[in-house]
């Protein structure tokens, strides 16, 4: 059975509310899926327990990874994500082109390890709520790509 993991690390609440809002809409499309913030440590056999990974951050820090990311991708250096399906969230508060490098870096490093994107980054800028129609076709989307494989072949 598949399995995800959502790592957010944010300098806004904005994030803090959708990557679990991400959570219940995999978890509804049968896709076990846990839940953890950059605050929280690295996850424990991130490669091994985990065959889907999201990323969330904010647009925060002028373009530059913040929240904990450089100290998250030091020690995922050791993991090898080859073959790892991964997607890419960011939300910000008015500034997407910095939201914008965030989201660009988080997506290079997981391809640089080895991961395969299922989907172009989702980017929200301001209040989530006018998003929630987005964020829950993006996040089906991924879920289908995920767990439907003749959707994969396709994409």
């Amino acid at each position: 059975m598949e399995k995800a993991i959502i790592i957010y690390g944010t300098a806004s609440h904005h994030t803090v509310l959708v990557a679990p809002y991400i959570a219940d809409i995999l978890q509804a499309e049968g896709l076990a899926t846990d839940l953890n913030s950059l605050s929280g440590g690295f996850p424990a056999g991130l490669a091994d327990r985990y065959s889907v990974i999201l990323l969330g951050c904010s647009g925060m820090d002028a373009g530059r990874t913040n929240g904990g990311w450089p100290e998250f991708f030091e020690r995922l250096n050791g993991c090898r994500l080859a073959g790892l399906k991964a997607a890419v969230f960011g939300c910000a508060d008015g500034h997407t082109r910095r939201l914008n490098g965030q989201v660009e870096n988080l997506s290079d490093s997981l391809r640089l390890r080895g991961a395969r994107l299922l989907a172009a980054p989702l980017i929200i800028n301001g209040d989530p709520l006018p998003y929630l129609s987005e964020i829950q076709e993006w996040t089906e989307g991924i879920a289908l790509a995920v767990t439907c494989p003749i959707v994969e072949l396709l994409g």
